[in-house]
């Protein structure tokens, strides 16, 4: 009789098996931090093209018109120059020339497209029932007109948002009760300071900045040169109070966002003091950390500082570490200071 011989079966034991799943999970973990990285690239490429988009709105704007558009116009704040309080900021003023006519011309620039008057009042009991009408001897426009504005406010205009920063891109708007939501947005036009009533024309010429409170500036007015002039910074939304980070302005609104603010770094975390480590950023911010000041300031969620747009239509990434004297004379137009490499 032959014998058979069966060949042992082939198998994996189960060191073998913990070894090569130990091999997978090792080369996973070195390949999500270069996917990570790769995705931030992609956000932080996306942010730069959005910002290139609103600064070619910006010199269509001032080819239209001659002038740039102010950051915002009569904000809630007494006295305004024209009696009547419009908080519209320039936002408004380029969604034309971003493909968004429809829009804009939706909008009623006969009435405010903010609601608080300067002493934090509603319009009228009309729009928020319980609400005190005081403020609507102050506001331009109708109830319903305001009202109509504000609806608008709450529009998404993808071209306004970093896509790194994951703030909450609503705001509600209201005074006793709670009104419409209106939108946020992550870039500020720069300002030389964001007290709203402080207004442009009142600045010193050599520390004006290309935009501000009722403000007209043109290309001739930057003598120091576009391409040395910051004219967009990025600003995340959440930082100080963002009630103004809309379309328009509100009682307790900035004029803008300032570059050149010496006690303000550009890295966002460093705006606060934490009170509750357990809570992340972006969490209850009545809970997570307590406001250290007013007012709108520079600022990106983004690894190691900022996107800027300057004069020209030109982006480029400030570091957080730049000097401060060089975020001073980036931001002025006509201060006539050289500005080095950064």
């Amino acid at each position: 009789m032959r014998t058979r011989h069966v060949s042992p079966r082939q198998a994996f034991t189960l060191i073998e098996l913990l070894v090569v799943i130990a091999i997978i999970a090792i080369l996973i973990a070195l390949l999500l931090p270069a996917v990570q990285q790769a995705r931030e690239a992609a956000r932080r490429s996306q942010c730069k093209n959005n910002l290139k988009q609103i600064g070619l709105a910006l010199h269509n704007y001032h080819d239209t018109h001659g002038v740039f558009p102010a950051s915002v116009y009569n904000p809630g704040r007494k006295p305004s120059p024209a009696g009547i309080i419009s908080n519209a900021t320039g936002r408004i003023m380029l969604l034309p020339y971003l493909d968004q006519a429809p829009l804009y011309n939706q909008f009623n620039f006969n009435s405010a497209t903010g609601t608080n008057d300067g002493e934090g009042n509603c319009p009228a009991s009309a729009i928020y029932p319980g609400a005190g009408s005081g403020g609507a001897k102050y506001l331009a426009g109708t109830d319903a007109g305001v009202l109509a504005n504000v609806t608008l406010g709450g529009t998404i205009i993808p071209a306004f948002y970093c896509p790194s920063d994951p703030g909450d891109r609503f705001h509600t708007s209201g005074c006793n009760t709670p009104g419409p939501k209106m939108a946020r947005y992550c870039y500020e036009f720069n300002v030389t300071t964001w007290d709203p009533t402080q207004y442009w024309d009142l600045e010193s010429a050599t520390s004006r900045t290309m935009f501000g409170v009722n403000s007209h500036s043109s290309m001739r007015d930057i003598t120091d040169g576009s391409s040395n002039t910051v004219a967009i910074t990025e600003s995340t939304m959440q930082l100080e109070y963002h009630d103004w980070k809309t379309w328009s302005s509100s009682a307790y609104a900035t004029a803008g966002a300032t570059l050149q603010d010496i006690n303000r770094p550009l890295n966002m975390r460093n705006y606060y003091s934490w009170t509750n480590a357990g809570i992340p950023p972006y969490g209850n911010p009545s809970r997570a950390f307590h406001k250290l000041s007013d007012g709108g300031h520079a600022g990106s969620t983004h690894v190691g500082g900022l996107h800027i747009l300057l004069g020209d239509g030109a982006v480029r990434f400030l570091s957080e570490n730049v000097d401060f004297g060089v975020r001073r004379d980036l931001s002025r137009i006509a201060d006539g200071n050289v500005i080095g490499e950064y």
